[in-house]
């Protein structure tokens, strides 16, 4: 008998993979990505959205920025409108802004449009599943907690969403982008309002035809980076560097580890390798769960130390 707790995943069964009751009215969204403003996945969000009736402000990097996790730019930006609610955005002209920047001007500038802020933002679809460790260095699902935090603006509902391409031709790609951005679609249309404050969601779609899809799971991150379906530490080796002299220079690489990932059959990873959907709950916060319990153990050992230091006998 499966477990009832809070940690163990749920599978959510809806009749029909992309049928849902539209929303009561239209939504009002702000769309970016990681993977650059006139990419294949946010392309695909943006038809479908504007086909439901639904208003779209879309501002996505100028370049791919991949792997940029909740990144800031400080520098000058330089927006430019590259159709209608359609924005690029850059800190260069060969270099795009971070995605949570692209995310935050796309709220900004959608609010200036509609007057009203947007209900969600929607961030991807990222080429390439965020899954496991992956979420957290995720320039897509930065872009997402960017929104949710409250840090920048008031916060605004958010979600991540990113699939794998199917090894196939570039109609069967398009095709495939476009079924995912109807489910993402159908996702919002499905919970009609915005999520309580401060929450968002991390979506993962196999990159398999709907017919082959198994289902969809709401559960949690995983732990590794999910290579070939099985969770693997990544580490870093530089064997030259502990020969170097002064000034000396050694290659350093990013490799699998040989140390393996408990395997976790309630997380996303398992999930989405056994063919479904995932969806996450994120938030911004990154206070650890145990927070009270931790407060009475290390927080009490901690509150001990001596704040004001014993003068030294050499001072005067």
């Amino acid at each position: 008998m499966k477990s009832k707790t809070a940690t163990t995943a749920v599978v959510l069964i809806w009749s029909t993979l992309g049928v849902f009751a539209h929303a009561r009215e239209p939504l009002r969204l702000a769309l970016t990505n990681d993977d650059g403003w006139n990419s294949a996945g946010i392309k695909a969000l943006n038809a479908e959205f504007k086909a439901r009736g639904h208003t779209t402000t879309l501002v996505g990097p100028l370049t791919q920025q991949s792997g940029s996790s909740a990144a800031l730019n400080t520098g000058e930006i330089r927006v430019t409108r590259q159709s209608d609610r359609v924005f690029s955005a850059a800190i260069s002209a060969q270099d795009g802004v971070e995605p949570l920047v692209s995310g935050l001007l796309a709220i900004d500038i959608a609010t200036s449009l509609d007057q009203a802020a947007p209900h969600w933002l929607v961030s991807g679809i990222n080429q390439g599943a965020n899954l496991g460790s992956a979420t957290q260095h995720s320039g897509t699902v930065g872009a997402a907690i960017g929104a949710l935090s409250g840090s920048f603006t008031d916060p605004v509902s958010a979600v991540a969403i990113s699939t794998d391409e199917p090894k196939c031709d570039p109609a069967c790609i398009e095709s495939h982008y476009a079924d995912v951005a109807r489910f993402a679609a159908d996702v919002l249309e499905r919970l009609d309002t915005p999520l309580q404050s401060g929450i968002g969601l991390n979506i993962n779609y196999p990159a398999l035809a709907p017919a082959a899809i198994k289902g969809i799971r709401f559960t949690q991150q995983g732990r590794g980076f999910p290579i070939n379906g099985r969770p693997v530490k990544l580490v870093y080796r530089c064997p030259a560097c502990t020969s170097l002299q002064d000034g000396g220079v050694a290659e350093a690489t990013m490799q699998p580890s040989p140390t393996s990932v408990p395997a976790n059959k309630d997380s996303d990873s398992s999930a989405f390798a056994d063919g479904y959907i995932t969806i996450v709950p994120i938030e911004g916060d990154y206070t650890a769960r145990d927070f009270r319990k931790l407060k009475r153990s290390i927080g009490r050992k901690l509150s001990a130390i001596e704040i004001n230091p014993v003068p030294s006998p050499l001072q005067p």
